[in-house]
């Protein structure tokens, strides 16, 4: 006859001992942000796919977005989003006013950071090139929807992707991912209907070209 003994340790459950975070109130957030972009993203497509699922996700949360580009003239708000690249010119702006210090990034590397400039808080993403601003827009807008509060702490994430070609497919399914899904998910190429077409963020593969002109 066998015996199994069990042994564990039993702890009673004490308030306070795993305290709840503190809850999110609508005072917690911003009621407006002013969005900086730089200005070539007016004919960039992927900044504007990473924009627009940006200004979605803040305005779920009931903030007000105001966009502008970075040579137009600004309105400053009692909260601003700041993208570009280190050489642009509201990047550089608070470069030289020492709110930010850009590190050296490859064309898809992005860095997302909390500041304050003339008393003012800022969120800056700089990106190495249209790429990595847009892969920080939409790291940031995931950081959002997971939770909210990440607005107001201490930001300070950089990022670069390990691989130069990422592609991403499914011969099951024709044409999923879309382009725009697979840009969300940080992958620069994606294959399309007809095979073997292979579509990339800044140019079309030669066989996709090849199979369009001989569709036989």
């Amino acid at each position: 006859m066998g015996v199994t003994l069990t042994v564990g340790l039993l702890f009673p459950l004490l308030p306070g001992m795993f305290p709840r975070p503190p809850l999110l109130t609508a005072r917690s957030l911003p009621h407006e942000v002013s969005v900086v972009l730089p200005s070539e993203s007016q004919d960039d497509a992927a900044l504007g796919v990473a924009m627009e699922d940006l200004s979605q996700t803040m305005e779920s949360l009931g903030i007000s977005v105001k966009g502008g580009h970075d040579g137009d003239k600004v309105t400053l708000s009692g909260f601003n989003l700041v993208v570009g690249k280190a050489d642009s010119l509201w990047v550089q702006r608070l470069s030289e006013a020492g709110a930010i210090s850009p590190p050296s990034l490859g064309e898809e590397g992005y860095l997302i950071q909390r500041t304050a400039y003339r008393g003012l808080p800022f969120v800056v993403i700089v990106g190495g090139g249209a790429l990595g601003q847009a892969y920080g827009m939409f790291r940031l807008s995931e950081m959002l929807r997971l939770d909210p509060a990440a607005l107001n702490g201490d930001l300070a994430v950089q990022a670069e992707p390990a691989m130069t070609l990422r592609l991403v497919s499914s011969p099951g399914l024709p044409n999923y991912p879309s382009p725009q899904d697979a840009l969300r998910w940080c992958f620069n190429a994606v294959m399309i209907a007809p095979w073997p077409g292979l579509a990339l963020y800044d140019r079309f593969d030669a066989a996709l070209l090849y199979a369009r002109r001989h569709p036989e």
